[in-house]
């Protein structure tokens, strides 16, 4: 996290504001757009963009821990069904 807050940093002292866009989605590509809120709070330092950090939602662990299980379950699954539809597609062809 600390590349990212030295980015952003570093972004935010761009003081021509095209250029800062600019140079903001040359980094973080069409989606940087939406990050000139966080870089313009930079411009005060890392305390700001610290407490607009802050303000968000946080996901507990638990919550990226079962999205991850989820997603593994899915791609198991997806193999799975692969091998059967197959299994039984080829003895019926």
């Amino acid at each position: 996290m600390a590349g990212f807050y030295k980015t952003v940093e570093e972004l935010g002292k761009i003081p021509d504001i095209s250029l800062r866009s600019q140079k903001t989605m040359k980094v973080f590509g069409k989606a940087g757009i939406e990050f000139l809120p966080l870089i313009n709070a930079a411009k005060d330092g890392t305390n700001a963009l610290q407490n607009v950090v802050d303000a968000m939602p946080k996901i507990p662990q638990a919550a990226a821990n079962a999205g991850d299980a989820l997603s593994d379950a899915k791609t198991i699954g997806a193999a799975g069904f692969k091998k059967i539809w197959l299994e039984v597609v080829g003895k019926v062809a």
